[in-house]
């Protein structure tokens, strides 16, 4: 009887770890890809903050 149980508990890890395993990899994922978009915004707004305090003859070309 116990090897039964046994066996229905490794099937059932086995199951359950298939079923986990993509959720946690897709929420690392989301929060990864999150967390670059923000830094990537936040870097665009910084570039275009010092951009627009940089004074006219630095960013006009010269000529």
């Amino acid at each position: 009887m116990k090897a039964g149980i046994a066996s229905f508990g490794s099937a059932f890890m086995v199951v359950a770890s298939l079923t986990v395993l993509p959720v946690v990899i897709a929420l690392l994922g989301g929060v990864f890809l999150t967390a670059f978009g923000a830094g990537f915004t936040f870097w665009r707004a910084q570039r275009r903050r010092r951009a627009a305090t940089r004074p006219a003859e630095v960013s006009r070309p010269a000529g």
